[in-house]
């Protein structure tokens, strides 16, 4: 019988019949496509590099997940245990995302020069139809897939090549949060790779302690990005 096909607890790691191995193998690959397609696609469109990139090594993702028989609803998108539990996660989310921004830009303005911008996204100004397209983006690049790659598997899997003690699942946390703030700091400089790297962490977090219920993230990454965009229109 093929390993990938014994069905595991629910409260269990979902790629604990995968080999560390396979698993290592997954998360490097993940990393090098992300890397090398973003700065091939860079050549000819900076600005949707990242979501090119985002969106090919989501795709190869999935169909590992399939021939191993894993499912994006067990890394995070089945639905909440309850409404309760969904608004608690999400309003506690956003306190502590809110605290987070406070605390970065406090670090931030005392070490680094804020980015200007405003020329990345001048086309948005004044153009409806362009802020609802990114908006809609927002919301399905940035706030699903960036979550289910970000959070629900680079977490996973990190938690599954170096176990189950909570020391391992803070290091499963970090280690995607660099990564993440390290691939805005092309437009965003060190001074916005702050915020995103403690944000990181908090959603990291958030994904551990809510059992790998993943749509308090999701929910709350779209309405900053929307929030972002509206800002810019």
């Amino acid at each position: 019988m093929n390993n990938a096909t014994i069905r595991k607890p629910a409260e269990s790691n979902p790629f604990s019949q995968i080999s560390k191995k396979r698993i290592l193998l997954t998360v490097l690959l993940s990393v090098v496509l992300l890397t090398a397609l973003k700065s091939m696609f860079s050549i000819w469109t900076e600005f949707n590099a990242g979501i090119l990139s985002l969106l090919i090594t989501f795709g190869v993702i999935s169909i590992l997940m399939k021939k191993w028989e894993v499912s994006w609803n067990e890394l995070g998108l089945r639905s909440p245990r309850s409404y309760k539990s969904f608004f608690l996660s999400l309003t506690l989310l956003t306190m502590a995302t809110i605290a987070v921004a406070l605390l970065s830009v406090f670090i931030a303005k005392h070490f680094f020069v804020k980015p200007d911008e405003s020329l990345r996204f001048a086309h948005l100004a004044g153009n409806l139809p362009v802020t609802l397209w990114y908006i809609m983006l927002g919301w399905l690049v940035g706030g699903l897939v960036e979550e289910l790659v970000y959070r629900a598997f680079f977490i996973t899997a990190l938690q599954r090549i170096l176990g189950p003690h909570w020391i391992a699942t803070a290091i499963a946390i970090v280690i995607p949060g660099l990564f993440w703030a390290a691939r805005h700091v092309y437009f965003k400089g060190a001074y916005g790779a702050v915020f995103m790297f403690f944000s990181s962490l908090v959603f990291g977090a958030c994904y551990v302690l809510s059992k790998r219920c993943l749509w308090p993230n999701v929910v709350l990454h779209g309405l900053i990005n929307t929030f972002g965009f509206i800002n810019r229109y």
